[in-house]
């Protein structure tokens, strides 16, 4: 009422916005206590991608591992091809008879390269002294193959005929008939081509396999050779020289000659020289079928089959 002199009515204070509530002791996070609240909290989710994520990676390179491995056992183990140095020798001089289908006999064996079974490359023997070269550098960029990796092979398609010191030799183009000393000596050939390496060295353990189709002329009256007995000397040098790791195989035996013949397109010795490199060596006869061509495979298929058609065709042995 007017007049009235009582104390002022007091009105409740609303809270400031600025103010934070305190917080109550009694609610479901006390105070004081670390790791609460729902961002503290792991997502399964999220661990379930991680522990895949790290399967994935752990698998991948477990992939990549073995694959390696693999790779390393293949390049290991896995044999490279053999290769093989070819060279032939088609224009002699006359009266010198021509080293018939020797040509043919070259491009045949080329075949084995394009199916991937041989390495193969040619040197054109020009002369006595630039054919001696390329082989030598031929030979020195080979890269032994085969089973165990450390065969290399060279075949050599020439007229053959003996001095008269008794060597056989061959007789390169451009090299006269009449001149001995212009012929190569087979003694020469094998010490440029191969010569013998200090006992130990990686190269004295290569095997090298010399392949010689040169006995075509048994007996020659206009070159005044009644007896070409290049393949007894052969044999006799071969032994005598004894280089480590080297074995010579020879298109006949003494006493016999290399026969052409125009029916296989080819020489008699080349035709089944390529048939027994191309494997018919290891399914034949005495061939143990292991998939890997021998040298005694080869010589006795060789003997076998070349013998056998020479007889039948031509009638002699």
């Amino acid at each position: 009422m007017p007049g009235s002199a009582g104390p002022p009515s007091e009105q409740p204070q609303r809270p400031s916005w600025r103010a934070k509530p305190a917080a109550s002791a009694g609610g479901p996070h006390p105070a004081g206590r670390k790791g609460s609240g729902w961002a503290e909290k792991k997502d399964a989710t999220y661990q379930h991608a991680a522990v895949r994520h790290g399967l994935r990676i752990a698998a991948w390179s477990l992939l990549f591992l073995s694959l390696l491995a693999g790779f390393v056992v293949w390049l290991v183990w896995t044999p490279l091809r053999t290769p093989l140095i070819i060279a032939t020798a088609t224009n002699c001089e006359s009266p010198l008879a021509p080293n018939a289908w020797a040509r043919e006999d070259a491009e045949r064996l080329q075949i084995l390269d394009q199916e991937e079974v041989l390495k193969c490359s040619a040197v054109a023997w020009e002369s006595k002294e630039l054919g001696l070269a390329q082989l030598r550098r031929q030979l020195e960029a080979a890269v032994p193959g085969g089973p165990h990796k450390d065969l290399v092979i060279l075949y050599l398609s020439l007229p053959g005929a003996v001095d008269e010191a008794a060597e056989p030799c061959l007789i390169p183009p451009g090299a006269s008939p009449w001149k001995s000393d212009e012929w190569l000596r087979v003694r020469d050939l094998l010490g440029r081509l191969f010569p013998q390496d200090p006992a130990g060295k990686p190269a004295a353990r290569v095997k090298k396999l010399l392949i010689l189709d040169a006995n075509r002329t048994g007996s020659d009256w206009k070159l005044g050779l009644l007896y070409n007995s290049f393949a007894e000397r052969l044999q006799s040098v071969v032994q005598e020289l004894n280089i480590p790791n080297l074995a010579v195989l020879n298109s006949t035996s003494p006493g016999q000659v290399g026969w052409a013949a125009p029916e296989l397109k080819g020489s008699v010795f080349g035709y089944f020289l390529w048939q027994g490199l191309n494997g018919a060596a290891d399914v034949e006869q005495s061939g143990n079928r292991d998939k890997v061509v021998s040298l005694q495979e080869l010589r006795h298929y060789l003997q076998a089959y070349v013998g056998q058609w020479v007889t039948e065709n031509r009638a002699a042995v």
